[in-house]
C-alpha cells in the first residue's frame, strides 16, 4: 500500500515468510540506519550497479523511518520518506 501526502510518502508491504530471530534483527537493523544526504545523489547508481551490498541497507539509508513487525509468520514493513 502506498500512502502519499503533502509532506511524506509511506509504503507498506507484508507477506507470509519464515524468519528466525537473527534474520528479523538483520532486516530491522538494515532499515533503521540513519538517512544520509549522500544517498540522495547516488542511490540509483548503487541499486543498479550489481554491487553485492544488501539492498535493504541502501533503502535504510534513503528513508526517514521504518516499522518492521513479524508475528504469526507474517512480516510487515512500513517505510516513510519525508519531502
Amino acid at each position: 500500500m502506498i500512502k502519499p501526502s503533502d509532506d511524506h510518502c509511506s509504503i507498506q508491504v507484508s507477506g507470509r515468510l519464515e524468519l528466525n530471530q537473527k534474520e528479523f534483527a538483520d532486516i530491522t537493523d538494515c532499515l533503521s540506519r540513519p538517512k544520509t544526504a549522500e544517498m540522495e545523489y547516488y542511490y540509483d547508481d548503487l541499486l543498479l550497479s550489481g554491487h553485492e551490498d544488501n539492498e535493504l541497507s541502501l533503502l535504510g539509508l534513503m528513508i526517514d523511518d521504518a516499522e518492521v513487525e513479524y508475528q504469526d509468520g507474517i512480516l510487515s514493513i512500513c517505510v516513510m520518506r519525508t519531502f
